[in-house]
């Protein structure tokens, strides 16, 4: 299959929330696509929709009105068990605060996915074990989550993200509770993830952590924006202010 082939898109997606008789309008009409084999950051501050957003994308969510098609599929005309289906063959999770079942080594978090989809008992350590390796915890497999720095609990998730060989990784603000020399050391593996050709959208707040992919585009106030729109938007909010400050 050629990169140029769209693996996800979203056409003016919104999404409202209400409590009783209020409503909070909160996505306004997002539209989006992703090809296979980008790695596109969504930026955006606390409270722009870029959670909703990946909840959308992530089938954890669903929105009032709008298209959503993946791998051709059209999500809204899938059951709740195709949804379901589709989701875990199709997407992998990773996490800001990694959830890792605590009580579970990093092998059988890792094998757990693999309980769950039904793979066939003779191939899940193997693939358990391979993806351990692919995030450098060969040495780690039977430690707990608490034996493990926060990095090395990262790594593990993405592992256990990878063990079902998605065509999609979200990624949620994924070194949000990391510091900063360990979260590059994570972005890195995104991007060598990227390279063998693996589509990754991510959601992040962190501009440092947004150049690491190959497209950015700009949440704010549940509107969409290219990197173009975007620096647009600011350049004229700059001179707006400036020029209010000419008159002071």
């Amino acid at each position: 299959m050629s990169n140029d082939e769209i693996l996800l898109e979203l056409r003016d997606i919104k999404k409202t929330y209400r409590m009783g008789e209020v409503s909070f309008p909160v996505l306004h009409g997002i539209s989006l696509s992703v090809k296979k084999g980008e790695f596109v950051s969504i930026l955006g501050p606390s409270g722009s929709g870029k959670s909703t957003l990946m909840n959308i994308i992530g089938f954890l969510d669903k929105p009032d009105s709008g298209e959503y098609n993946l791998l051709g599929r059209a999500v809204s005309s899938l059951s709740e068990r195709e949804m379901a289906k589709l989701r875990n063959e199709t997407i992998g999770f990773i996490f800001q605060n990694f959830q890792l079942l605590p009580r579970l080594s990093s092998i059988d978090n890792v094998l757990l996915p693999l309980f769950y989809g039904k793979v066939p008992k003779k191939e899940r350590l193997p693939r358990a074990k391979n993806e351990l390796a692919r995030v450098g915890l060969s040495e780690k497999t039977e430690n707990l989550p608490k034996q493990l720095s926060g990095g090395q609990q990262q790594r593990v998730a993405i592992a256990r993200a990878l063990v079902t060989h998605p065509s999609l990784l979200l990624c949620d603000e994924p070194t949000g509770a990391l510091d900063r020399n360990t979260g590059t050391q994570i972005m890195e593996i995104f991007k060598e993830l990227n390279r063998d050709g693996m589509t990754i959208v991510m959601i992040t707040h962190d501009r440092r952590i947004a150049a690491y992919a190959s497209r950015t585009v700009h949440i704010i106030d549940g509107n969409l924006y290219s990197a173009e729109e975007y620096d647009a938007m600011m350049e004229k909010d700059i001179a707006s202010v400036e020029g209010g400050n000419a008159h002071d």
